[in-house]
């Protein structure tokens, strides 16, 4: 319990002076070309993965099929992760499963996390990404996890979203899109005037 409550009390410290540090100055992402299966090395989340364990919770990874390339901040991809696990962790009962993984499809790919805890009612989807924002005033934490979560995300050129329902868990999504590709155009031989003896061409 002790372990457990130091935990929870450097997250709180730390999302605090990250917030002020953001305010402050303008955090900007790293972003480098990463393979979704980099991005889900569970060493990245060490803090968030033993406090899961110590409350007894089953955590499983799954892959997605074909390892593919996103444009994304690692570091901040940890900091995110690292919020969605703890959270399920606090609002899953002892000895439920969290289950982690990853998904293509033609418009990026996504990271998951869901949990098997009380879930959250639709009407408040958009307010828990909000700055303090804490449905129940009794939960652990100060409401800063999911507001940083957003902005990181957002940084990245991401997003994230929530599935949920009361009493069915929850379901957070990080969607990642392929890097940039840049195709060269054609050099395009244009003659001002065809009746002159040196024609001018465009490149």
């Amino acid at each position: 319990i002790i372990d457990s409550n130091a935990a929870s009390l450097k997250k709180i410290i730390n999302d605090i002076l990250l917030v002020t540090l953001m305010k402050n100055t303008n955090v900007a992402a790293h972003c480098v070309e990463c393979s979704m299966k980099s991005l889900l090395d569970s060493r990245m989340w060490h803090e968030a993965m033993s406090l899961t364990l110590r409350r007894h919770n089953t955590v499983t990874i799954a892959e997605g099929g074909e390892d593919v390339k996103v444009n994304a901040d690692p570091q901040m991809v940890a900091t995110v992760m690292e919020n969605l696990i703890i959270n399920a962790s606090m609002f899953s009962a002892e000895g439920s499963t969290i289950s982690i993984g990853w998904d293509n499809s033609n418009e990026g790919s996504e990271i998951w996390v869901s949990d098997q805890g009380e879930g959250i009612d639709p009407r408040h989807h958009d307010m828990i990404f909000e700055r303090f924002s804490k449905i129940n005033s009794f939960s652990p934490g100060c409401g800063l996890g999911l507001f940083i979560s957003r902005i990181y995300m957002r940084k990245m050129g991401g997003s994230i979203g929530v599935e949920s329902n009361l009493g069915e868990g929850a379901r957070f999504t990080l969607r990642f899109y392929p890097p940039p590709t840049y195709t060269a155009l054609p050099h395009m031989e244009e003659s001002v005037d065809s009746n002159s003896r040196d024609p001018v061409t465009f490149h």
